[in-house]
């Protein structure tokens, strides 16, 4: 038997995960040796048992944007106009829920940094109303020009490959990790919920990243995300976490190495097909 995992050795595991472990005769995990092969070791020894890394599996952006709204091209033309590597992409998902307070503490941040961005803001569940009900009086006057509110579903992908995007403000789940860094942009980490934290801890032990430090309860402030997007985006304290996000984009954006991780994985699965694997 073989059993799959999204979750790598730096991730928390679930009771799910540690049951297809216990159950199969080898693991296969979505990383490799040059994102955390020390752990990949480490994980190998814990099991006893063969753990193969099938790469990061980097996406690629589809480059077709005709079928989307309208409303999707007017922001990439804004983004056109922005300079190189200086727009963050904000972006947390659709798993956790935002509180009221918590969408306006965002919004305040980013207004408070200065710095050019495109928030890709899920529809609140609790909201009743127009979607400015959910931010800040004035908020949208005031960052006119500089940022752009887009509400719903986006392009995540063809955003994150244009070059005016620099940064990521966003939750540290591992897809969009990769999907980050394979464009070398600097990560502002906010881990919300599951593994983000460890993925959070991870990034930045290793100098790739930035997070967004906690209150005594576990709460965000505007002042800690503008401190840290300034840091990450503008400031000269940032330089050398810039220099290491694009070293190790380089590696995440390398589809040659993990296509080779790809094929050894299926010419393991060929060579062990007799023996259940």
């Amino acid at each position: 038997m073989f059993f799959l995992s999204q979750l790598g050795p730096t991730r928390s595991p679930s009771l799910e995960n540690h049951l297809g472990v216990e159950g199969s005769d080898a693991v296969a995990i979505r990383s490799c040796h040059e994102y955390e092969g020390e752990y990949l070791e480490l994980l190998e020894g814990f099991y006893k048992k063969p753990v193969i890394p099938v790469g990061l599996l980097p996406p690629s952006p589809t480059g077709d944007l005709e079928d989307k709204e309208g409303g999707w091209r007017e922001t990439f033309g804004w983004l056109d106009k922005q300079k190189a590597r200086s727009v963050v992409f904000v972006s947390f998902g659709s798993e956790y829920k935002f509180s009221p307070h918590e969408v306006r503490e965002i919004a305040h941040g980013l207004e408070m940094s200065d710095v050019p961005f495109l928030w890709a803001l899920r529809w609140p569940s609790w909201l009743t109303g127009e979607i400015s009900e959910a931010l800040p009086e004035g908020f949208t006057d005031r960052i006119n020009g500089r940022g752009i509110v887009e509400v719903g579903w986006a392009p995540q992908l063809e955003i994150l490959a244009h070059e005016s995007i620099g940064g990521s403000l966003f939750h540290c789940g591992l897809g969009s990790i990769v999907e980050s860094l394979r464009h070398g942009h600097m990560p502002v980490l906010m881990p919300l919920i599951f593994d983000q934290g460890l993925n959070a801890r991870f990034l930045a032990e290793k100098g790739v990243g930035i997070e967004v430090g906690r209150n005594e309860d576990g709460s965000f402030s505007r002042d800690e995300i503008a401190k840290c997007l300034r840091v990450a985006m503008v400031s000269d304290e940032g330089e050398a976490l810039r220099a290491k996000a694009r070293e190790m984009g380089a590696m995440v954006g390398d589809q040659a190495l993990h296509d080779d991780y790809v094929k050894r994985f299926a010419e393991y699965l060929v060579c062990n097909a007799g023996n259940k694997v």
